[in-house]
């Protein structure tokens, strides 16, 4: 059974957090996205939080005529977004359905196309333990993995996928499902404690913030660590 190369992926994670920059950014993102019970619902505090991901991630909002739009519909939204925070989004189909909603009622609002990367990362950070971003560095990435996991004979399951159709509730459901597969079934306790010790000491604070900051870096986002990167080890 092939298992998650954790230690690649611990030293990436802390390679991306050691650029001085990144360090503040990440961590000033991470404390201006606390308590989202208190100003989700509010479209002003959503709309501050939208520039600053707009800025710090480049995410086209801006360009897609997007802010006032995904401002309205999230704040509209906040009881569902929370209610799959404090669930833990145990249902990674609602979780999908969720995203794909809150994109396709932006496109209706008005945005001059869909922003599927801008929200969510900011679902992202006001649930990192629930909501993966979606983004076109990491998914060179997810599919590296996936290509590795087939050729060692992996068993992966069908739900399991990182596809980028025009169906974002399908695409994100999949990308949910592969996050959890590589978090359950790929790594042992020995791992886990590896990269739950980072989670700590770095603004990421979830398995999952940790293996996406991974996947983005790797694929392009800073380190361009290239198609020589092994994901897995036999």
């Amino acid at each position: 059974m092939a298992r998650l190369n954790v230690d690649e992926v611990v030293r990436i994670v802390r390679g991306f957090y050691a650029t001085p920059d990144t360090a503040v950014v990440e961590g000033a993102l991470a404390k201006i996205f606390s308590s989202p019970k208190e100003w989700l619902g509010d479209p002003e505090s959503v709309c501050v939080r939208l520039l600053v991901i707009d800025s710090a991630y480049n995410s086209n909002l801006r360009y897609f005529k997007a802010r006032l739009p995904a401002t309205r519909v999230i704040a509209r939204n906040a009881g569902r977004i929370m209610s799959t925070v404090d669930s833990r989004g145990n249902n990674a189909e609602e979780i999908g359905r969720l995203l794909g909603h809150l994109v396709a009622e932006t496109a209706s609002e008005g945005a001059a196309a869909n922003v599927p990367s801008a929200i969510s990362k900011f679902l992202h950070f006001v649930g990192p333990e629930v909501f993966p971003i979606w983004d076109n560095f990491a998914l060179k990435s997810w599919r590296s993995v996936l290509k590795e996991a087939k050729s060692l004979g992996c068993s992966i399951p069908g739900e399991v996928h990182v596809s980028a159709s025009a169906d974002w509730s399908t695409n994100y459901t999949g990308l949910v499902n592969f996050y959890r597969w590589l978090i359950d079934s790929l790594m042992g306790p020995d791992d886990r404690a590896k990269m739950e010790k980072v989670a700590r000491e770095t603004p990421a604070k979830t398995l999952l913030a940790v293996l996406d900051k991974a996947f983005w870096a790797a694929g392009g986002g800073v380190l361009h660590a290239g198609d020589g990167m092994r994901w897995l080890l036999p």
